[in-house]
């Protein structure tokens, strides 16, 4: 229920983050909200209005709740992360390490027997970075925090809410069901902006995780582990990547983020990440295990307190959950690991 919040530090993005999906994959340019009066109760919250934010300066003041939320932005988008060693003075003995689907930023908590002075990730002789991931109920941008345009510190203005926006059970107005669409590459690529712009590193040594953590270890390499990408341009002046033009729309001539992150060590040009150790995780997901995940997703629909994405807070779909959670245990392992086990 997001009661749950990590600890670390947080590092928000200056500016409205672009996703991957912005102007793609059939998106449009807003999501209507849930108290828009063209919403019928059947209508759900990816149905489009006309009504919109401007996407580039999400134009609303701090003392309205915004209706209407830009589709394929956020804003903020912050993600918790923690530190361990330190930092040495060519800033390039990092190594990263990404958590699973259901982790966390205090590497401690679960990979704690790894961590400290002689250990895999040694702490006398590394600086480690780990990052939470966006949609997270760890501490950064999710379903659960605030919706834009809410103001903490004037709670009053804010009484006549409509009563179909999420709202949390301090009864604030969230995201919701109308949290945007993020991608592992979108994660990926706001925690390299982390690392390159916030804590002024020059090359990370290796990125390692394992399960959703691997994907993620794919996503560094593609992004950061080549010094220019094939096609498109690297001129910041004609709109390639790292552009304020192609920062502005979420792609430019070649796929979004991609040859954004490349550093100059030993009087060179070199990438920005050196190796990565990717664990238990394919380079995409087959057929069957999307399948498996829309059976999953089903069952949390089916729970009568789903009510369309619209719950009540304080009784929210355990059974749907519950049930989405075996299946997901249930196919962690092969038919062959079960006979050896059982």
């Amino acid at each position: 229920d997001g009661a749950v919040i990590s600890a670390g530090k947080s590092y928000t993005y200056p500016s409205p983050y672009y996703l991957e999906s912005f102007g793609m994959f059939g998106h449009y340019p807003s999501i209507a909200g849930a108290d828009d009066s063209s919403l019928s109760s059947n209508d759900d919250s990816s149905t489009t209005t006309a009504t919109t934010i401007s996407a580039a300066t999400n134009s609303s003041t701090h003392s309205t709740v915004i209706k209407t939320l830009p589709r394929g932005i956020l804003n903020p988008a912050f993600i918790k992360y923690n530190t361990y060693g330190t930092l040495n003075a060519a800033r390039d003995n990092v190594i990263v390490v990404c958590h699973a689907l259901t982790g966390n930023a205090s590497l401690e908590a679960w990979w704690g027997d790894l961590l400290g002075p002689g250990k895999a990730f040694d702490t006398d002789q590394y600086f480690i970075v780990c990052c939470n991931i966006l949609g997270s109920c760890y501490g950064s941008a999710g379903p659960e925090s605030l919706r834009p345009g809410y103001d903490e510190n004037n709670p009053e203005s804010h009484r006549n809410i409509s009563p179909k926006i999420p709202k949390n059970k301090q009864n604030q107005p969230i995201y919701g069901i109308d949290f945007p669409d993020v991608s592992v590459r979108d994660t990926v690529r706001l925690q390299l902006l982390l690392l390159k712009n916030e804590l002024k590193i020059n090359s990370v040594k290796c990125v390692i995780g394992g399960s959703f953590g691997g994907m993620q270890c794919v996503e560094y390499c593609v992004m950061a582990g080549a010094t220019r990408p094939v096609g498109g341009s690297l001129d910041s002046d004609a709109g390639g990547v790292g552009s304020k033009k192609a920062d502005a729309v979420g792609m430019s001539g070649v796929p979004y983020g991609i040859g954004e992150f490349t550093t100059k060590r030993n009087g060179r040009i070199e990438p920005f990440v050196r190796s990565a150790v990717p664990i238990a995780c394919g380079a995409a997901h087959t057929a069957w295990q999307i399948g498996i995940s829309e059976t999953q997703r089903q069952a949390i629909y089916a729970d009568p307190k789903w009510k369309n994405g619209r719950i009540d807070p304080h009784d929210p779909p355990h059974s749907g959950l519950s049930v989405a959670r075996q299946v997901a245990m249930v196919s962690y392992r092969t038919p062959l690991g079960y006979h050896q086990k059982f």
